[in-house]
């Protein structure tokens, strides 16, 4: 199998939450990079690979944790020399350790990566990181900071064309109100997510971010939700309905 059709399945298994799947699939796709001496491919590979074990992580003591780590290294090694990548794989440190629960260790990695991307004028993965550290305040119910951090992206974002990173703040700031319980901002930023993710993604719709503005919507206002819902087309409902019953267990 060539490289585009091992990077397509390995992402469409990350996607689907099979894991190991995904990773035999990643490591096919080194593999192939590595005979024909695709350095980038390479580092892309274990970058993605680290990624997709992020999704099972539950605890410092899962295994996936120092299997993540390990790629990341790997990556780190390989893409030497490429500010931005470095930068990018801070940022993505501070994922896996936010999702083994250490979360000192994670905001130190935020904090650095937000240091680089000034250092460096990239405005857009800039953004991603302070969402990113918005989250973290999140999970941590440190809410004022977390509102602060998810702000200052969207600020960063706003004259900027990068509408998925946008649609996202816009929901991961929903997220930070109905923690507030302040219902009226709730349906304000899920609204913007929506008509954001439904404008400029109409052919490739986001289901998981759609069932998750639905569920923040349901919260704040049922009628408006199931609204919401009956609007969407017969074949994206059914994902989206999906999504929900799974985001639900």
């Amino acid at each position: 199998m060539d490289k585009v059709s091992l990077s397509k399945l390995a992402n469409d298994y990350r996607n689907a939450g099979k894991i190991e799947e995904s990773i035999k699939a990643f490591k096919e796709y080194i593999a192939v990079c590595e005979k024909e001496g695709d350095i980038r491919g390479e580092a892309s590979g274990w970058h993605m690979a680290a990624i997709a074990l992020s999704l099972g992580i539950t605890s410092e003591k899962d295994p996936y944790f120092a299997d993540a780590l390990t790629y990341i290294e790997k990556a780190v090694l390989l893409y030497k020399g490429d500010r931005v990548m470095q930068a990018v794989l801070l940022r993505d440190k501070g994922i896996l350790y936010t999702r083994a629960g250490k979360y000192v260790e994670a905001n130190d990695f935020y904090i650095q990566s937000i240091g680089k991307f000034i250092d460096i004028g990239n405005y857009d993965q800039e953004a991603i990181s302070h969402d990113k550290l918005g989250l973290l305040f999140l999970i941590e119910g440190q809410l004022d900071e977390a509102e602060r951090e998810i702000r200052i992206a969207l600020e960063l974002l706003s004259n900027t064309a990068a509408w998925f990173y946008k649609g996202t703040a816009y929901l991961d700031l929903a997220r930070v109100f109905c923690k507030k319980k302040s219902y009226a901002y709730v349906l304000k930023f899920a609204n913007k997510s929506l008509q954001v993710f439904l404008m400029h993604y109409a052919d490739e719709p986001h289901p998981r971010r759609l069932a998750e503005i639905y569920m923040l919507m349901q919260i704040a206002n049922t009628e408006l939700a199931n609204t919401y819902l009956s609007k969407l087309d017969t074949v994206a409902r059914g994902v989206v309905e999906q999504d929900i019953q799974a985001l639900q267990k």
